[in-house]
């Protein structure tokens, strides 16, 4: 990664830009919602600073986007936008056309063009390490958004585990890695507001152990029900296996793999819900399944440490770093030890009871405020800002 001679700033109130793109979509998901938490804190610590949220399509209504005194929402757009115009062209022009110092791009992509400082947030390295075919579109364009990360100011990613594999993959950018972890707690405009929002029960009517479902295979939804199968048919009788985000062809597909393995009456089908219902069902769930072959952070283990669910989740990648000794973690390869980890859990209360107390200690080393904090810090280092205040000094 090349030097960049970016002189201190006069003033200590620099203009911010971001790729906004994600907190356009409704509803947030995701990246999205990581995004929109943590500006929520950056802004409220930095009131002094300005930020301009670059988006291409409508930005969301008021009450549904994220607010504050100090940002402001600046609509560009590319008429078709090919050979992705926006992102190489239009972004890095209207970042330099507003005398913005600092460009953040928080969704793994970022301009090769780079007239303004830049900090591109990398959450993980799925796309190269799946077993995708590496002359697939998705593959290609993450290689190419690597490339482009080799010339930015800094790269934050939000795990150890991740900031690893990019200085493996990339050894040009050592040192220019930032781990800024992700917030378990509730941020106010983002996050469903217990004080306006009525959480309402699960409705399950019984125990039950809650997984998110996907289509993708790192999820690990197929295995998990393979695992339930194995389960004791007294604990099926008792309990529960909901499984969120259940629609078309999935949704088929996996319901004809539990009539097959015969367990069609204890599993439960769900669609993808509101953030709101989510957390009633993360709440009131017994155990949060989540043996996941492959994450960059694994943000649903510490929301259910949190919520003082306990947790079955995955001995690999960034998990055992999340979740420390708070979770019961096994080989998410594994459909025995996935079924072994469930009986542990749903039927010894004392290992249970002994994971929501490390959890709920364990999340509170996650913070929004913390990553908001330490975002700063990595924004006036690369600015410069932190050797004004030291020469100060």
């Amino acid at each position: 990664m090349p030097s960049k001679p970016f002189s201190t700033l006069a003033s200590a109130s620099p203009v911010i830009g971001l790729d906004a793109r994600t907190l356009t979509r409704q509803p947030l998901r995701g990246i999205g919602v990581s995004t929109a938490r943590l500006y929520a804190r950056l802004t409220a610590l930095r009131p002094d600073w300005r930020f301009i949220a670059f988006h291409q399509t409508p930005r969301p209504p008021a009450g549904e986007r994220l607010e504050a005194e100090n940002l402001g929402w600046q609509r560009i757009d590319v008429p078709g936008d090919r050979l992705d115009a926006w992102t190489q062209l239009r972004l890095p022009w209207q970042a330099l056309r507003e005398k913005v110092d600092l460009l953040h791009c928080p969704a793994n992509w970022c301009p090769i063009w780079q007239p303004v400082p830049m900090l591109v947030t990398v959450h993980d390295l799925i796309p190269l390490t799946s077993s995708q075919r590496a002359d697939r579109e998705p593959v290609i364009r993450f290689r190419l958004a690597l490339e482009a990360a080799k010339r930015a100011s800094g790269i934050l990613t939000p795990s150890s585990y991740v900031a690893g594999e990019i200085e493996r993959r990339l050894p040009i950018v050592k040192g220019h890695v930032t781990v800024v972890p992700w917030g378990a707690d509730a941020v106010r405009g983002v996050d469903p507001d217990p004080e306006h929002v009525r959480l309402e029960p699960a409705g399950i009517g019984q125990r039950f152990v809650l997984h998110l479902a996907a289509p993708d295979l790192r999820k690990n939804t197929r295995r998990v029900i393979e695992a339930w199968s194995l389960l004791p048919s007294s604990v099926r009788s008792e309990v529960a296996l909901v499984l969120v985000g259940m629609r078309g062809s999935f949704r088929d597909e996996m319901l004809g793999l539990t009539r097959r393995l015969g367990v069609e009456t204890s599993v439960r089908f769900l669609e993808p819900v509101e953030r709101a219902r989510l957390e009633s069902l993360m709440r009131e769930a017994e155990v949060l399944a989540y043996p996941s072959l492959s994450e960059g952070f694994g943000l649903p283990v510490i929301e259910a440490f949190a919520r003082e669910t306990a947790v079955l989740s995955s001995d690999v990648t960034s998990i055992p770093e999340v979740a420390g000794d708070a979770a019961e973690l096994v080989d998410p390869r594994n459909t025995m030890a996935i079924r072994n980890g469930l009986e542990r859990l749903l039927t010894q209360p004392h290992r249970r009871r002994f994971l929501v107390n490390a959890g709920r200690e364990r999340v509170k080393a996650f913070r929004w405020d913390d990553a908001a904090i330490k975002l700063a810090g990595v924004i006036e280092h690369t600015l410069g800002m932190d050797h004004g205040l030291r020469m100060a000094a």
